[in-house]
């Protein structure tokens, strides 16, 4: 009777630790998830922002014929962080089994990090003044400012997204809350992949970096 008792006993105590794991590792996963929907909201409207702030820097750069250190220097940092956070969130989606095996090997984040090596270090490369750009260079940034005007457009078509002029914000409405439960963040990453991939098609390159990598 005791033997049997106690086997009831210990049963329910397993049961009991069982529910507390699993209970403990929902808790767990949720604050994960939470942990990272907060960065995932900072970093895509930063994404975005940076995106839609590089068209006055082209444009201003284009309009002029010369190029300064500090326009240079902002470049490479938003495409540096366009590299970052695309490639970043490629992961992320791939290990969450949002996005198939292989979209962390993506072209955007790739052709980005070429034109944020385009322009580092440019004031070792060219000095603190700024440059008159001869043809090539031209050429280079004109070709690197309709790459980055097709990822504007990306961000447009995005709803989570409200652009005025140059001013991101993320949208008001039934849309949020814009974590990671909300798909927003993959359409962005999968249009800016679509849209790069297009874009070296139709310019017969295999990389952005061709224009300048020999």
């Amino acid at each position: 009777m005791l033997k049997r008792y106690y086997k009831q006993v210990l049963v329910g105590l397993c049961m009991v630790l069982l529910l507390f794991l699993t209970y403990s590792q929902y808790k767990e996963k949720k604050m994960y998830e939470s942990y990272i929907s907060n960065h995932l909201h900072y970093d895509m409207i930063t994404l975005a922002q940076g995106i839609v702030k590089n068209v006055s820097l082209y444009e201003d750069i284009l309009e002029s014929g010369e190029i300064t250190m500090l326009q240079a220097d902002s470049l490479a940092q938003k495409n540096d962080f366009i590299l970052s956070t695309v490639q970043n969130y490629a992961h992320l989606a791939v290990d969450f089994n949002r996005l198939k095996e292989g979209f962390e090997y993506n072209e955007t984040s790739a052709n980005a990090q070429k034109i944020a090596l385009f322009f580092s270090h440019w004031e070792e490369n060219h000095g603190n003044k700024p440059i008159t750009l001869d043809p090539q260079i031209r050429t280079i940034i004109t070709k690197f400012q309709a790459l980055n005007s097709n990822w504007v457009n990306v961000v447009k078509e995005n709803k989570a997204f409200a652009i005025d002029n140059v001013s991101v914000s993320y949208s008001s409405g039934e849309l949020q809350p814009y974590g990671l439960s909300n798909k927003f963040w993959l359409d962005l990453l999968v249009g800016l992949e679509e849209t790069t991939t297009n874009y070296l098609s139709e310019n017969k390159l295999n990389s952005i970096g061709d224009l300048f990598l020999k």
